[in-house]
């Protein structure tokens, strides 16, 4: 039924609220489709003189693609499902020694129609082929002990202070996740201070599921500056224990026999076997090759506790003068 209205009858009407928009069907406006998105930044790890790993993640089934900016072109990467998260690593390889490598990634949809997320930008620089100094941080330690991200001191601070310093990479020495340790939202600090924890559902328990060993991961990338320091310092990561075991302290929880029984297992060097569910989630969320190219376990580290700039020569190492020994907000570290 149409609806007449005069100029005046329709001022009155609006006064009192009483207009209501009527908008035909045949022209509403159309959906427009979302693009897919890259959740939690890009990293790049396993660095070679002249290959690299690059690691993403989409929001829905999506190909993860790769563009160099020094000319080599596209480089399609695997297709991101629900079986691996929505995860994947791009391996580049044909890499100059020693050169700054920028990159982008974007994500195409897997169901076509031309949907492509807005890209990404990162950069790396591969190891020389001849001898000469190279720099490194190195750390260990995130989120442990209820010490997570802190909004009121701008979350992990350290790693801003890492890239600040411009290393050609990161090195991340055990506890890249503590699987082991929920956080809880506030924790009372002496003199009636507070302390803040950003808080997620696979953060708030002990993880035991492989959903919750891979909501430790994605926890970490909540924060904008480990996404940042990610997207530019490519990682090498060692495991220790309180990614999938607890150090037998009272009152911790180990993960139960059930994440343990998936059919493959995969094990650093010098560390006893893990929870598949471990190596699952950590091969799905860090950049390390797979364990049977027989290539170096490198990939992602969450956080630091502490951090060291160090220079290195071929046989010589001379230390520089560390950052404090405390974690991402200032607070003393107690490694554990």
């Amino acid at each position: 039924m149409a609806i007449s209205l005069t100029r005046r009858e329709l001022v009155k009407a609006g006064a009192a609220g009483a207009v209501v928009a009527v908008v035909p069907a045949a022209r509403a406006p159309a959906h427009v489709p979302s693009r897919p998105v890259l959740t939690h930044g890009i990293q790049s790890g396993d660095v070679t003189a002249d290959s690299a790993i690059v690691w993403a993640r989409a929001d829905r089934p999506s190909r993860i693609i790769v563009k160099l900016n020094h000319g080599g072109g596209r480089i399609e990467g695997p297709l991101l499902t629900p079986a691996t998260d929505f995860t994947g690593k791009v391996p580049l390889t044909g890499l100059p020694a020693g050169e700054e490598i920028s990159y982008r990634v974007f994500l195409e949809d897997a169901y076509g129609r031309g949907r492509r997320s807005e890209p990404l930008r990162g950069s790396f620089r591969t190891a020389p082929d001849e001898p000469e100094d190279v720099s490194f941080v190195w750390s260990a330690d995130i989120a442990g002990q209820g010490w997570g991200i802190n909004p009121d001191l701008g979350g992990y601070r350290i790693f801003a202070a890492m890239a600040a310093l411009e290393p050609d990479f990161f090195l991340c020495s055990g506890d890249t996740i503590y699987a082991d340790n929920p956080l809880v939202e506030s924790v009372p600090l002496p003199g009636g201070r507070t302390w803040r924890n950003v808080v997620t559902e696979a953060k708030s328990k002990v993880a035991e599921t492989l959903d919750d060993f891979r909501g430790q991961f994605a926890y970490n990338l909540l924060d904008e500056n480990l996404r940042a320091f990610a997207a530019r310092v490519p990682q090498i990561n060692q495991w220790d224990d309180h990614e999938s075991t607890t150090t037998g302290s009272p009152g911790r929880s180990s993960p139960t026999s059930a994440t343990r029984s998936a059919g493959w297992t995969c094990s650093p060097p010098g560390r006893s076997r893990r929870s598949s569910s471990t190596c699952r989630s950590s091969r799905r969320w860090r950049t390390r090759r797979g364990a049977s190219t027989g290539a170096s376990r490198t990939g992602r580290c969450s956080t630091s506790s502490s951090s060291t700039c160090a220079r290195s020569r071929t046989r010589t190492t001379r230390t520089s003068t560390p950052t404090p020994s405390a974690d991402c907000s200032g607070r003393p570290s107690a490694r554990g």
